[in-house]
């Protein structure tokens, strides 16, 4: 009220006092948030100073700093046998309240602190409790069982399961694989375990990206806007024609089926624009089948935000039109779902996936296909929540309801079905990844991408049986598919590692360390050396080399 009534000198003069409130309260308790309690408190202990002892406290005060502690007292393991020679609390900070890291020892207080914490808490090197005099490193007794203690990794609850000498738990929390981290990309808010942040990295909608015709740097999110991504003279026909809704969509719909998905969306959206012109309220059905063809497109061009926009869309369009038991419904959730699952959000998938599957299970004459395709899904989702089950059955219901021109589909289920079944029943799992192989090899041939996965699949189930040859044979098979871009991988790398170590199993070192060297170079080229896969790498590198050696 003070800066609005351009009162400037009374509004600092609040200002000054607020600091000093807010600065008491801090010196109350460092390690928690204001409360109106400890405020009134804070307020009448200030009334109660003369001008020396508020001079004194500000130049305590004006130092402070929340500290993190760098381990806390829930990760600490301390043996029983340590426990008799040093209490609990002797190893707790009385500035970070965490366990101390490179103790120092006050005689004034008799507390122990952590070096860095003390340096970060004043300048002047002193005490917490004001005290001048100077701090000792601890007894040799206390050192020597301080020495012997161990902490679990913070990022525990992410996975990490180790632990480490309290000396070099802070050297590894640093490089921990399973530690959060934000995405380098500057828009992207998200964080991901370090495992997993190359893998986002590589297509974060927030990546700058350059124009394959203009060179021009832009944001992956925003590609689908870039007019020279489009066909020019398509656009201009478009434009000089006063085409229908019912034309354009035929259009988008053929260079949909041709591969040109930009331009099959700007076919798309002129479509929809015309649409909702007309008459919005009759054309609904038409508008929402509109929306979710688009959603289609953005699926295909890998942009799932921009896709799950438009079936949201859709699906409300047909929840207001009162469309639950329509089919169209059914499949505007199936797409829905399979979305969802995208997006890591397995719960709201099956969700979705059951809606779908009673709307067609509703219906006078229901459609198998439909049917199967949605259980397919509902599948797909509880294998990725780790329920192998209920995966395994949606499965089985899938398989009989899908006909030849989804035999991409029964490939994909039967490779499913040998992962999950692979633990408890291998000869079953073995036969999946056989059907899987056939099915690919007709469809698509034996050197794509998803035919050279079914022969990965089937190579590692063999290794793991400890048939090398057979493993070998497949892997070999996998590697030849996954070779055709010409481009270094990490499944190309992950392919010859496991070849490697296949040949090593056998006893054949000289083709081991060949197919393992290969493995090293691509990871390193793709991750660089400090990644824990070169490392892995490297190590089996190395071993084969001694191994080599002494054979000649």
């Amino acid at each position: 009220r003070f800066i609005q009534k351009k009162q400037i000198k009374e509004s600092e003069e609040l200002c000054d006092k607020l600091k000093v409130i807010f600065l008491a309260t801090l010196a109350l308790d460092p390690n928690k948030r204001p409360t109106f309690k400890k405020l009134k408190t804070a307020m009448a202990h200030l009334q109660t100073c003369s001008t020396i002892e508020l001079k004194n406290f500000f130049e305590v005060t004006e130092d402070l700093k929340i500290i993190k502690p760098k381990v806390t007292r829930e990760t600490l393991n301390i043996p029983p046998e340590i426990k008799q020679i040093i209490n609990e609390e002797e190893l707790i900070c009385q500035i970070c309240k965490g366990v101390v890291i490179f103790p120092l020892y006050c005689r004034a207080c008799q507390k122990y602190f952590c070096e860095d914490c003390l340096v970060s808490y004043s300048n002047r090197k002193h005490c917490p409790c004001t005290s001048r005099m100077p701090h000792d490193r601890p007894v040799q007794v206390f050192l020597n069982a301080y020495l012997q203690l161990r902490a679990y990794c913070r990022y525990r609850d992410k996975g990490c399961l180790q632990n480490f000498p309290l000396m070099d738990l802070e050297q590894h929390q640093k490089v921990c694989l399973h530690k959060p981290k934000k995405c380098k990309h500057e828009g992207c808010s998200q964080r991901f375990l370090l495992s997993e942040l190359e893998a986002h990295q590589e297509k974060c909608p927030e990546r700058i990206i350059n124009c394959e015709r203009c060179g021009k740097e832009m944001k992956a999110k925003v590609v689908v806007t870039h007019m020279c991504l489009f066909d020019q003279k398509v656009i201009e026909d478009m434009f000089a024609r006063k085409d229908t809704p019912v034309t354009l969509t035929k259009k988008a719909k053929a260079l949909f089926k041709q591969r040109k998905l930009y331009n099959s969306l700007v076919y798309y959206k002129k479509a929809l624009r015309l649409l909702i012109r007309q008459d919005p309220s009759e054309m609904e059905e038409r508008i929402s089948e509109q929306l979710m063809e688009i959603s289609d497109v953005y699926k295909e061009l890998n942009l799932p935000k921009q896709a799950l926009k438009y079936i949201i869309r859709s699906i409300k369009l047909k929840e207001k039109n009162n469309e639950e038991g329509h089919g169209d419904t059914g499949r505007a959730y199936r797409k829905y779902a399979q979305l969802l699952i995208r997006e890591g959000n397995y719960d709201k998938a099956i969700e979705f996936g059951k809606r779908a599957l009673k709307v067609h299970t509703s219906l006078l004459n229901p459609k198998t296909l439909e049917i199967g395709q949605t259980h397919f899904v509902l599948g797909l989702a509880h294998q990725h929540k780790n329920s192998a089950q209920n995966a395994i059955d949606h499965y089985r219901k899938a398989l009989p309801k899908l006909d030849s021109e989804n035999s991409l589909d029964k490939a994909r289920i039967y490779n499913n079905m040998g992962t999950l079944l692979k633990p408890k029943k291998p000869e079953l799992a073995k036969l999946q990844y056989e059907n899987a192989i056939e099915i690919y090899s007709k469809v698509v041939g034996p050197k794509d991408e998803k035919t050279g996965t079914a022969f990965f699949n089937l190579g590692v189930f063999y290794s793991e049986r400890k048939d090398f040859n057979k493993a070998i044979e497949n892997l070999a098979q996998a590697l030849g598919a996954f070779l055709k871009n010409d481009k270094p991988s990490e499944r190309v790398a992950h392919t010859q590692y496991m070849i490697g170590l296949a040949y090593e199993a056998k006893g054949s070192y000289e083709p081991a360390k060949l197919s393992v060297g290969n493995a090293y170079e691509i990871y390193s080229s793709i991750y660089g050396e400090r990644h824990s896969k070169t490392q892995r790498a490297k190590r089996a590198y190395k071993k084969l080399i001694k191994k080599t050696k002494q054979i000649g």
